[in-house]
């Protein structure tokens, strides 16, 4: 009851209680990738979530938001790589990230069920390919995720932009 009480106190003093989103998500940034006709589509995104908070969190899902003449393939959860070199690997963009990065790629998991351990991050990395038309845009990401000790759903939405054309260069010099 204390607990509550002080949650309650909390709230209506204006300091947070497990109200403000606890997953960071891009606010903005865009990613374009040039894919020519005759190349194989999907082509591979990551986008960049973590964990700032002090309780562990259960991916549920990732779906396309605002889009146009794009379609979502697959996802999955990519764990950044330490390399020995102190540096760390993630997930950008990639045509066969098996090919391009299998140490990176060998840690994929289903985005369903992964959890993100307080103060660690992940990829979610969505395999994308045009509809029928030349361009395609995805302007948002909606993740669906439960915080541990929750009884219900959350949501944060990535406004990382995605892009699948012919010619990148062309598009920004139009933009």
């Amino acid at each position: 009851m204390l607990a509550a009480l002080g949650c309650l106190t909390a709230v209506l003093g204006a300091t947070s209680c497990a109200v403000s989103p606890i997953l960071n998500v891009p606010g903005g940034d865009e990613m374009c990738a040039s894919v020519l006709t005759d190349q194989a589509e999907p082509y591979w995104f990551g986008v960049p979530v973590s964990n700032p908070g002090q309780r562990a969190i259960a991916l549920q899902a990732v779906r396309l938001g605002e889009q146009d003449h794009m379609v979502l393939n697959d996802s999955y959860a990519v764990p950044p790589v330490q390399q020995s070199d102190g540096t760390t690997l993630g997930v950008g963009g990639m045509r066969d990230p098996a090919k391009e990065n299998p140490d990176l790629w060998a840690g994929r998991q289903p985005v369903d069920g992964y959890m993100l351990a307080p103060g660690t991050d992940v990829f979610l990395t969505l395999a994308l390919s045009r509809d029928a038309a030349e361009t395609g845009r995805v302007r948002s990401q909606v993740i669906t995720y439960r915080v541990d000790g929750e009884l219900s759903d959350r949501q944060a939405t990535s406004r990382l932009r995605i892009i699948l054309t012919e010619d990148c260069q062309t598009l920004n010099e139009d933009a």
